[in-house]
């Protein structure tokens, strides 16, 4: 199983992928979909993408359990990404 996957445009995804993450998906609706029948636990979207899509596609994605979807911005932080992943998941990934 893939834990964390990155979905967005290349230059998002990137970042993600120098750090590490393995799956990624372009920015698209299809591939929101593709991400929501995957094995991936946690997927960092970016918020363009997720304010671009339909609204039936975009309640799927916020009530989805499995995979939980974290919406970004590429100007944010890594402090915000792990604060809004405890908040998704309710545990610090990042503990120690």
């Amino acid at each position: 199983m893939a834990g964390i996957a990155a979905l967005g445009d290349r230059e998002f995804t990137l970042g993600f992928t120098l750090a590490g993450v393995k799956k990624t998906f372009p920015g698209t609706e299809a591939a929101v979909r593709e991400a929501l029948a995957s094995d991936v636990s946690i997927v960092i979207i970016d918020k363009n993408v997720v304010q671009a899509l339909g609204e039936h596609l975009k309640e799927r994605m916020i009530t989805s359990v499995r995979p939980v979807f974290v919406a970004v911005s590429k100007e944010g932080s890594s402090d915000d990404l792990r604060a809004m992943i405890r908040k998704s998941i309710g545990i610090d990934i990042w503990e120690q």
